[in-house]
């Protein structure tokens, strides 16, 4: 009998939102994967890596059933949720999983990448050793997310995507999906790299309180740099973009070795590069 490969399925928005029963749904139909899921207790959106490491925070964890979905749920944040399942739980046990975080109601473009819980739970698979794909649909400003739609797509991205992952074990995937249409089609592909612009941000000051500001950063306001992200899944695309977890910028290190010289240390494999071992 061949066994089946793991599927750890967590998210931002907490145990009981739609896109997670979505994920799991599809998760569910991918041939040779079990999938699991470890999610938060209670949505935490816009909460990036943040993680709990002091030893008199205990974390809850307590079983899951909902609606057929097994594992557990979680008292701490999304990249917790991860933490708690490979290190805590022992779900390395048959090996690394293939983590999958979404799907989440709102995209995650570019920079979104930093200040993103769902994102940050990714990361945490990848940087424990795993392959990680985070998953986003974009909101529609007039209509309600059709999940049915969304789950169709997923599933024929996760049906090409998931092997290619985890043939480059460790690696880290953010896919987004498009507002659904009323076409039933799959929307064009296209893998693209993720904006460095800054989100439309700006601050009005509060109505009742003069010491106060208020924010303000309209999501479709931002600017969509052509070739990027952005641009693709604001023009209806489904954009997928490879990410890594190193973020040196090896151009400026190197500079930075042959120039700076006051207090350097070098390790032997650095002085043979420098010109001023």
């Amino acid at each position: 009998m061949t066994s089946l490969s793991a599927i750890l399925i967590t998210n931002d928005d907490g145990y009981s939102a739609p896109g997670l029963r979505t994920l799991w749904d599809c998760a569910s139909a991918l041939e040779g994967f079990r999938p699991k899921v470890a999610a938060p207790a209670r949505g935490w959106s816009v909460r990036s890596h943040a993680t709990m490491v002091h030893a008199d925070e205990a974390i809850r964890v307590t079983p899951l059933d909902l609606d057929g979905m097994e594992g557990v749920i979680v008292d701490g944040f999304p990249a917790d949720c991860v933490r708690v399942a490979l290190r805590g739980l022992d779900w390395l046990e048959d090996g690394c999983p293939l983590v999958l975080s979404g799907i989440n109601s709102g995209g995650n473009l570019g920079v979104d990448a930093y200040y993103s819980g769902t994102l940050a739970a990714a990361r945490e698979g990848a940087i424990l050793g795993c392959s990680a794909i985070a998953l986003s649909v974009l909101f529609s400003r007039t209509e309600p997310t059709d999940w049915r739609r969304v789950e169709r797509w997923a599933l024929a991205v996760l049906r090409e995507l998931a092997p290619l992952a985890q043939a480059n074990c460790p690696s880290l995937w953010n896919v987004n999906f498009p507002a659904p249409q009323l076409s039933d089609e799959l929307p064009p592909i296209r893998f693209v790299p993720m904006s460095t612009d800054p989100l439309a941000v700006s601050y009005n000051g509060h109505r009742e309180e003069s010491d106060s500001l208020v924010y303000s950063g309209p999501y479709r306001d931002r600017f969509a740099r052509p070739g990027t992200d952005v641009e693709a899944l604001f023009s209806g695309a489904i954009t997928i973009t490879p990410m890594r977890l190193d973020l040196t910028d090896s151009t400026l290190l190197e500079q930075a070795r042959s120039e700076f010289s006051i207090g350097m240390e070098l390790v032997p494999s650095e002085r043979a590069l420098s010109p001023h071992a």
